[in-house]
């Protein structure tokens, strides 16, 4: 019944073009400026997200300009048809110790909105949202949600790097997660926010695959949004 409704979504979905992104100059050495959507004539979706970037372009310029040590890759994860996720990845040297995060942002491209992750997952995997400053100062929503926590200490516990020590971190009441769609992976990419430097290596950018979506009961939506992004 599943598959069947799942094909039916993915039948029954507008098309929608292909974006056309198009590369920016860097907005300082060595700190990457996000894509733009091509402007098209009366395309309001588009105007309201390239606004959206070019508002996070202006906010790490300055802060790299006070800093002075702070670098930043973008990599485009999902580019349509329905959804666009771009991920930034910072470094920074600014105070007494090195830092770095990530900002996750997926827009739809129908409306130009930020994706509303509760309504895309469903209540069954996210009961609550809540907001986090990035640190480049920017508010991305963190989901809050039950399963996708058990997902993230196990797999994250089994992951390079983390410390089994990560354990009592990972199972803090009401942690939050900033979520994007990653065509690339073929997933939910997923990463704990809010967390501290000093447990930040408990928090590693992992990918939930569609079946572990679909056995919290996640939303056929979400489940044909994955199966149809693009890389």
């Amino acid at each position: 019944m599943r598959r069947w409704l799942l094909a039916f979504l993915l039948a029954a979905t507008p098309a929608i073009a292909a974006p056309v992104l198009i590369a920016r100059p860097d907005v300082a050495p060595g700190v990457a400026a996000f894509p733009r959507l091509r402007a098209v004539p009366a395309d309001h979706a588009a105007a309201r997200i390239n606004a959206a970037l070019a508002a996070g372009d202006r906010r790490v310029r300055a802060i790299a300009a006070s800093c002075g040590h702070w670098t930043r890759g973008v990599a485009v994860r999902a580019r349509g048809p329905r959804y666009l996720t771009v991920l930034a990845r910072d470094s920074w040297y600014c105070g007494a110790y090195p830092d770095t995060d990530i900002v996750a942002l997926t827009y739809d491209l129908g409306s130009g909105a930020p994706v509303n992750w509760a309504g895309l997952l469903g209540p069954r995997v996210v009961a609550a949202a809540k907001l986090d400053t990035a640190g480049d100062g920017t508010r991305v929503g963190a989901a809050v949600s039950a399963p996708l926590a058990r997902w993230y200490a196990r797999a994250a516990l089994a992951a390079p790097g983390v410390p089994k020590a990560c354990a009592p971190v990972l199972g803090t009441a009401g942690l939050g997660f900033q979520l994007w769609i990653d065509a690339r992976a073929h997933g939910l990419g997923i990463a704990a926010a809010g967390l501290a430097h000093v447990v930040a290596v408990c928090g590693p950018s992992l990918v939930v695959p569609a079946a572990a979506l679909r056995a919290m009961g996640a939303k056929p939506t979400i489940l044909a949004a994955l199966a149809a992004a693009r890389p």
